[in-house]
């Protein structure tokens, strides 16, 4: 990955999350928040 595809993909990512904010209303940060907790749990368990 070059830098210029890394930049491209954390301001689509800035985008959706500010677009999530003012617009659609999904609530993003909670279902990432959620998903992030459901990850570390499973590397808690192989650890």
């Amino acid at each position: 990955m070059t830098t210029k595809i890394a930049l491209w993909l954390v301001a689509a990512i800035v985008a959706l999350f500010v677009a999530d904010a003012f617009v659609l209303n999904w609530g993003l940060p909670v279902i990432f928040g959620r998903l992030m907790i459901s990850v570390l749990d499973w590397v808690a368990f192989w650890h």
